[in-house]
């Protein structure tokens, strides 16, 4: 095959191309194989990778829907998974980072990490974690130790008296250990609840997980857990001029930063975006985008923060659609199932990424889920 070439040019040409080409390619020659075989070309294809569109995903019991904006047309692929141990179980995306998919069936306790893209998945020990009582949860990437985790917080199963003495258990899974194990327990030094009930999967930023939380009845904390010291801390949030909040949410920009959907109340007539240029740093806080009220109406669930072509992708009450900031003008694209479980503010990407890499051969027949059962569906639903 063309020897003339360098196995290196070679290399960066397969690692531009989508993971569906890289799929048949494998078999060209044994060298290929071997090569898109490699955690190296896994993580250069990762990062390198960029003629594949960003998708869009949503979870509604075993359907897995992606939409994606693809030479003017917004593209729906349909994944139906049948698993022959989930008794009419509900499942719920816990979260998805570089092209791997954290499922929980709900019913069984059981979670499984899966890609959908190669169809490679892995089913996390049980029998450590409790799925009816957790109530947050997260699933990231420590860039540190090279790492997958899995982080579930129970739900307190007792009444509180005194919220400065309780807190909640934390549980780690590490892919590389293949277990679970207690972390720092999340403290409770005031009563915080969930800004909303949906949001209970993570933002996956700057290698830490994060949710937003009310603390107290007019007071928001962004809560992190550090994917690499496993310790939870309080982000620094805008000091939104004095104003009250009365809605908020939390996501990821397509530039990787963190972002909040801020509606303050006293009369305000816009939703406010606003993004932390520098992670961490208040002083970084700048609003990007005000989206008037009577454009998007109640509460927008953005889905795609800040695209490329300078538009806002978002859910509204199931249909997907697109805030132009320009033309101060939306477009609704689709009607989605809409689904409260799925993680708002993030985008899936597809990869290579195995959820089986750090296991040996033994480990990789009991663990993976052999009886799956794929039905897979791509068309077009709407020219734009």
């Amino acid at each position: 095959m063309a020897p003339h070439i360098p196995f290196e040019v070679i290399t960066e040409i397969l690692a531009k191309l989508p993971v569906k080409s890289l799929l048949k390619f494998r078999v060209v020659c044994k060298s290929w194989c071997s090569l898109i075989s490699t955690s190296q070309f896994v993580k250069k294809h990762l990062s390198s990778n960029t003629s594949t569109p960003k998708k869009v995903i949503q979870l509604s019991r075993d359907v897995l829907t992606f939409y994606s904006l693809h030479d003017s047309k917004l593209v729906q692929e349909t994944i139906e998974f049948r698993i022959e141990w989930h008794a009419l179980s509900s499942f719920r995306i816990m979260g998805y980072c570089n092209g791997l998919v954290c499922i929980e069936a709900c019913r069984e306790n059981r979670i499984f990490l899966w890609n959908p893209s190669t169809r490679d998945s892995k089913i996390l020990p049980c029998g450590v974690v409790d799925n009816s009582y957790f109530c947050w949860c997260g699933f990231g990437y420590d860039y540190n130790s090279d790492d997958y985790k899995v982080l579930t917080v129970d739900r307190l199963k007792k009444p509180i008296d005194n919220y400065q003495d309780s807190s909640r258990n934390s549980m780690m899974y590490t892919l590389r250990t293949n277990s679970w194990r207690r972390i720092q327990d999340f403290p409770l030094e005031t009563s915080y609840m969930m800004v909303d009930s949906s949001a209970h999967a993570a933002t996956h930023v700057n290698g830490a997980l994060h949710w937003m939380a009310r603390q107290g009845l007019n007071s928001w904390v962004i809560i992190s857990l550090d994917l690499t010291t496993e310790t939870y801390m309080e982000v620094p949030q805008p000091d939104f001029y004095g104003t009250p909040v009365e809605h908020i949410g939390i996501g990821e920009s397509s530039t990787g930063c963190l972002c909040l959907n801020v509606h303050n109340g006293a009369g305000s007539q816009s939703y406010d975006f606003w993004v932390m240029k520098e992670y961490g740093v208040r002083e970084s806080w700048t609003i990007s985008l005000k989206i008037p009220f009577v454009v998007v109406g109640i509460y927008p669930k953005p889905v795609a923060w800040f695209s490329e072509n300078g538009k806002i992708l978002f859910n509204r009450d199931g249909k997907l659609a697109t805030y132009n900031a320009k033309k101060n003008s939306v477009r609704y694209l689709h009607q989605t199932t809409y689904c409260h479980s799925c993680p708002h503010g993030d985008v899936y990407v597809e990869s290579l990424v195995s959820p089986n890499a750090y296991s040996n051969r033994e480990a990789k027949e009991i663990s993976r889920l052999n009886n799956i059962n794929v039905e897979r569906t791509t068309r077009v639903v709407m020219s734009l």
